[in-house]
């Protein structure tokens, strides 16, 4: 694990946007912040997180693949 990381940011498209949500949820270690486009959060996920975190999601209307009201969700 990469412990010398000070400024990443985890971004995520679709199912990679899943994958830096749940990361950045469950990691201590320090971020600069997450963006997650076009995704969700599941419901089975804890929302709680050992540290503060910058979340920017957000979600087009046109999305085919994951549905727009899949954001409701991640509420």
């Amino acid at each position: 694990m990469v412990r010398h990381l000070r400024h990443g940011l985890l971004a995520g498209f679709s199912q990679g946007g899943v994958i830096a949500l749940v990361a950045a949820l469950r990691t201590d270690l320090p971020l600069a912040g997450v963006m997650a486009l076009s995704t969700y959060l599941p419901r089975t996920v804890p929302v709680e997180s050992p540290v503060s975190r910058r979340i920017f999601q957000a979600h087009g209307r046109m999305d085919d693949v994951v549905p727009w009201q899949a954001r409701r969700l991640s509420r």
